[in-house]
């Protein structure tokens, strides 16, 4: 384990051998590029890494109004 910690790894060679990670994971904290070994990369994505792609929102309406119900199939909030 002591040999992974000084072992580096780049994108390119994740891409090569096709195994997932984020870009930004080659980044710190004020986006410069970091060096990463294999050490952090079997810590960081051995096991689950999840990640937020898209956000969406549900919601359940009710009509208390005399009114009848109008169907809607689909709503989108618009900002």
């Amino acid at each position: 384990m002591s040999s992974w910690k000084r072992q580096l790894v780049t994108s390119a060679l994740l891409d090569q051998y096709k195994l997932p990670y984020q870009k930004s994971w080659f980044k710190d904290t004020n986006n410069n590029e970091t060096i990463r070994s294999w050490y952090e990369y079997n810590r960081d994505y051995l096991g689950y890494r999840l990640a937020v792609k898209d956000i969406s929102y549900q919601v359940n309406l009710t009509n208390y109004g005399m009114a009848a119900p109008v169907l809607i199939n689909k709503a989108e909030l618009a900002y």
